[in-house]
C-alpha cells in the first residue's frame, strides 16, 4: 500500500469536516458527551484567541517552500505509474480515510 497526497479528496474532506466524528464514546455517553463539548471548546477558543488554524484547502498548483510539503498525485495518475512499474492495482482507495487515499497493489 502506499500513502500520497490527492489534493481533491482532501479538500472534499475539510469541507465536510463538520459532519465528521472525530473522537469515539466510551462508556457512558452523557459523560463521553461533555468531554466532547469541552475538547471542541476548549479548541475552538485556543484556534480563536491564540492564532490556532483550522483545516485549509489546499491548492494543487501552489508553491510553498516548507519543509515536508505534500505534491498533488491524484490516484488515477498514481495507479497508472504503478501499473506501468508491473504492480496490480487491487484497490484504488481502500477508503479506509475521508482524508488520504491509499492504494492497495501487489506484484502480479
Amino acid at each position: 500500500m502506499v500513502m500520497f497526497a490527492d489534493f481533491d479528496k482532501y479538500n472534499t474532506a475539510v469541507k465536510i469536516s463538520k459532519q465528521l466524528r472525530v473522537r469515539g464514546i466510551y462508556g457512558n455517553i452523557v459523560v463521553s458527551t461533555l468531554r466532547d463539548v469541552i475538547f471542541y471548546t476548549r479548541g475552538y477558543l485556543r484556534n480563536k484567541f491564540y492564532g490556532g488554524k483550522d483545516f485549509q484547502m489546499l491548492d494543487k498548483n501552489g508553491v510553498s517552500e516548507k519543509p515536508g510539503k505534500w505534491y498533488q498525485a491524484e490516484t488515477s495518475e498514481t495507479c497508472k505509474v504503478l501499473e506501468s512499474l508491473g504492480w496490480q492495482v487491487v484497490n484504488p482507495d481502500i477508503n479506509l480515510s475521508h482524508r488520504d487515499p491509499i492504494i492497495h497493489f501487489k506484484k502480479p
